[in-house]
């Protein structure tokens, strides 16, 4: 009776064994299909059980901008601003040069004889001698390299002349209007107040290019400052 007794009770321990085993095996498959799916699954064991936490971690990191992607962007944008802003203003005064050179010969070409009239073609000629220079100097702003201003600043003598052109081109403007409210041929005021009316706008395009020159950073700009005044 013991001999049968001592019998069972090995019997039901091995298929409790093989019990135990079988469910080990379902829950070991089950995470790997887990797994294989992109999904992190962690097992814990309490007093009262199993606990299963499930966490999804397929990130695509592609759509994950970092830090240091937004500063890049944020630069690269602030850099376009810049040059769009340089080109549209070097656009705009490349075309107020033009209609002052235009206009400058229709001066030149005025009806009215006299006194009047051969002042009026005096400040035409000296004029049209300063647009020469006024575009020598713009060249030369134009062809210092962005590396060159970066390290050395602008071209400071070239600036230091278009300000003296600029305070040129206010006098002038103040000799026109005098000898326009002197002139009594409509056709000529109306020529000399289209030129004061260009030249304005000459000077508001030299101002802003003067402006975002001085603008430019660099890291010897200060001492080449010095020197070129």
């Amino acid at each position: 009776m013991k001999k049968i007794s001592l019998t069972l009770a090995v019997l039901l321990v091995f298929f409790l064994t093989l019990f135990l085993l079988g469910t080990g095996s379902s829950a070991t498959a089950e995470d790997s299909t887990d797994n294989s799916n992109g999904r992190s699954v962690e097992a814990t064991s309490s007093p009262v059980g199993v606990s299963v936490r499930d966490d999804d971690t397929d990130l695509d990191d592609e759509d994950v901008d970092g830090p240091e992607n937004e500063v890049e962007d944020e630069v690269e944008d602030e850099v376009e601003d810049e040059n769009e802003v340089e080109d549209e203003s070097e656009k705009r005064a490349a075309e107020n040069r033009s209609e002052v050179a235009k206009k400058v010969q229709e001066l030149l070409q005025l009806r009215t004889s006299g006194g009047i009239g051969e002042q009026v073609r005096v400040i035409a000629q000296s004029q049209n001698q300063a647009q020469s220079q006024i575009q020598v100097q713009i060249g030369e702003l134009e062809s210092k390299s962005n590396f060159a201003k970066s390290l050395f600043g602008p071209n400071f003598t070239a600036l230091k002349n278009l300000k003296q052109q600029l305070e040129q081109n206010r006098l002038r403007i103040e000799q026109l209007e005098v000898l326009q409210n002197q002139l009594t041929n409509q056709a000529d005021k109306t020529v000399i107040g289209e030129t004061i009316e260009a030249l304005r706008q000459q000077n508001d395009s030299l101002e802003q290019t003067i402006l975002l020159e001085e603008q430019t950073r660099s890291l010897l700009g200060w001492l080449v400052k010095l020197f070129a005044q």
